[in-house]
């Protein structure tokens, strides 16, 4: 399955797993260009994808690098050994932190021109952003996923000026819209791909960090 083409394509010492380290303990996101081309292992475009390949990258990181910062997270939301999420509720709060992070790439994409490189994106909705738009900074990372989407990454941080809520605990809060920062760097192509694609990784101010991953 996907598990073992990760496993191969990462393997302990190449370059895409070294990549896949840098990346920190950033939310991996698999962003489709095309809304509705798939809804399982991306974010369907829109954000309303389940963004499978996201997850197997985290538990994987987790894995290489020793830590389990995403894997306790998922953990609570999803059960690692089927995939399945642990009540409806938890599979909401999962789905919300994949639009959030969707909302933070389009916006940091839209706001520096290159919302065409993929064709057009859909723009961010306006209920997928409570609080205001989110405050994200990016750079360039290694290219880490495959096919026609955009692969990202998005990243907590500790000291955020925005409140969480008492009954989400998920590591992706926006912040209000004067707190706003955005730029974007076009990352480096893997030979190995060979397609042309957009990789970001954006660092958002949020409520600690939390954890993604499927065994």
């Amino acid at each position: 399955g996907m598990q073992a083409v990760l496993e191969a394509k990462f393997a302990p010492g190449s370059m895409m797993a070294d990549a896949l380290l840098r990346t920190g303990n950033s939310f991996l996101l698999m962003h489709s260009s095309d809304v509705g081309r798939d809804k399982v292992w991306s974010d369907n475009g829109d954000g309303e994808g389940t963004n499978w390949l996201g997850m197997q990258l985290m538990l994987l990181r987790d894995r290489r690098s020793g830590q389990a910062v995403w894997t306790d997270f998922i953990s609570k939301l999803i059960k690692l050994e089927t995939g399945q999420p642990i009540e409806r509720e938890r599979a909401e709060q999962w789905q919300e932190t994949v639009r959030l992070a969707r909302t933070a790439l389009v916006f940091a994409m839209e706001h520096s021109g290159l919302e065409g490189s993929h064709g057009e994106l859909p723009s961010a909705r306006q209920d997928q952003q409570p609080g205001g738009v989110p405050n994200c900074k990016t750079s360039s990372l290694a290219e880490l996923g495959s096919g026609d989407a955009t692969t990202a990454s998005v990243q907590s941080s500790q000291g955020s000026k925005a409140e969480s809520s008492e009954k989400d605990d998920s590591p992706l809060q926006p912040v209000t819209q004067d707190q706003r920062e955005a730029s974007v760097d076009e990352g480096p192509l893997d030979d190995d791909v060979g397609t042309e694609e957009f990789d970001a990784h954006l660092t958002w101010e949020g409520q600690g960090v939390g954890g993604l991953g499927l065994k």
